[in-house]
Parts: structure tokens; sequence; C-alpha cells
């Protein structure tokens, strides 16, 4: 018998490799375990670990959770700064008329999901006095129990709702899903929808106007998860901002393009986007 034991330091090294080669082989005995797996102690348990490296999470994931592949740098160095004083319209909506950013226009961010991970929704405005970034709302929704998808229904309903409370005149989403969604923002509605795939320069502008506290985020838990979880990795085609493995992104990615919409590198003319005509609007 041989016996191979080894803590990885590179994806493509030897331990790995030889797992890779033989995890079907139903001869050989393959396993790669993260550390709180193999020593299920509180004091190596994965939340102290990585609260212990949160400003180190290439060593986190390399000589802890066996994925030396994620060893790259935090998308979030510091952290996400989250306010608990701001307010999340999404989760309790305002009734019609009675939203204090009346004037203003908000951007409506969406990132689809059907199945497993949550239909990440964020809105966002842009004060007129400081020209901060302000997001204003951000929710996950969620297929509903016993149900195998979300359906696209339960999609329109709440966008039909927010659009005229929070006097949304501009669409963002990230990759094709729900059609029907973007038929009934872009022509029952008359909202200007737009394709735009988050990169790790939409995060990095918004790690940017964190830094120059040009931005606020209302807190949510599940935001600061995945956000505090993000990694940035070298790879062939460049950088690269994704979750950890059995980890989701889709509330930040929504909160992250519409942040993206009022920072974007070409100029905004928001005098050009159209104002809601919500008494014209037919839903």
């Amino acid at each position: 018998h041989v016996f191979a034991l080894s803590s990885p330091k590179k994806a493509d090294g030897m331990i790995l490799t030889l797992y890779e080669r033989n995890k079907n082989d139903p001869m050989v005995l393959a396993l790669k375990k993260p550390t709180w797996e193999m020593n299920p102690s509180p004091d190596v348990s994965e939340e102290y670990l990585r609260h212990q490296y949160r400003n180190n999470m290439a060593e986190f994931y390399r000589d802890y959770a066996c994925e030396p592949g994620l060893a790259g740098s935090n998308q979030f160095p510091e952290g996400v700064f989250l306010s608990d004083n701001a307010k999340n319209y999404l989760v309790n909506l305002p009734r019609e008329g009675d939203w204090s950013h009346s004037e203003e226009y908000s951007v409506l961010s969406i990132d689809p999901a059907a199945t497993k991970d949550r239909f990440g929704i964020a809105t966002a405005i842009q004060s007129p006095e400081t020209g901060d970034t302000i997001v204003n709302g951000v929710i996950g929704l969620q297929k509903e129990y016993g149900q195998a998808y979300l359906r696209e229904s339960i999609v329109i309903d709440f966008i039909k709702k927010v659009i005229p409370r929070l006097n949304v005149c501009h669409m963002l989403f990230d990759t094709w899903m729900y059609p029907g969604v973007l038929e009934y923002v872009e022509d029952k509605i008359g909202i200007p929808i737009e394709k735009h795939v988050v990169n790790s320069d939409t995060y990095d502008t918004w790690l940017g106007l964190q830094g120059d506290g040009r931005v606020i985020v209302p807190f949510d838990e599940l935001l600061e998860q995945e956000c505090n979880k993000l990694i940035v990795t070298e790879t062939k085609t460049g950088r690269k901002t994704d979750h950890p493995p059995k980890g989701t992104k889709d509330l930040a990615d929504a909160v992250a393009n519409a942040i993206w919409h009022f920072n974007r590198q070409e100029e905004v003319d928001q005098e050009s986007i159209p104002p809601t005509m919500i008494s014209m609007c037919t839903f």
C-alpha cells in the first residue's frame, strides 16, 4: 500500500494531481477535506479560521480549506462597509407617492437566478448634493417552498410594485434569463434596460468609492457574508472576482451593478433618461 498525506500548496501540485487522477478509482481512497472537517474542534472551526485570516484569505484557502486555487486576494481586504442607519426600501416598500426621494430617479439592478441561488435585486440613487451613490434597497427573492424554480410571475409582481414607488427609470441585468421580465420592463413600462456583466472592475469601483466614503449601502446579513467571501484570482483572461465553492454572490452582484451605473467611466447624462410616467404605466 502507498499512503500519501499532504497540505496542497498549488492547484497543480503533486498531491492534488494524484487526487484528481484517482478520485473516481474504486480501488483508491482519495479524500480532499478542509481542516475543520478532519479536526472538528471549535478551535479550528471554519468561522473561527475565516475570522482569524480575514486579512489573508489566500492563506486560509491554501492552508486550511484545501483550495489553493482560490488563494487569491480578498475583494474587500478590510471588509465591506454596510450602514445600519441606511434604509432598505426593498424590504419595506413605501406607499406610492410617499417616497422621500420622489424627485430623484432610481436604477434597478437584477441578478437573475431560478433554482438554487437567490434572485438578487438592488436599487440605488445618486445624491444631487454630493454626487455620492446611495444604495436604497437590496433583497433576494427565492423560490417558494416545494417549487422547483422561482416563478417569473413572482419577479414581475415584485418589480411592478418597486418601479412606481422608487421612481425607477433604468434597469440593469447581469445575464439573460426570464425574458418576460425584460419584456415587461422595457415594452410595457417603457424603461430602458441594459446588460452589464459584473466583473472585477465593477467591484473595484465599489471598493474605491468605499475607501473615499462616497457610497452608502444598507446592512444586510447575507450581503455582508457574500462580499466578505469574494476572492480575486488571476486567470488566463485576467482578474476574476468570484465566490468560493458552495458560496453565492447574487445580492453582491446586484448591488455592484447598481453602484457601477452611477460611476461608470463614460459620462452618464441623467437628463437623457426619461422619467417614469407613473400615471401612464400599464400594469
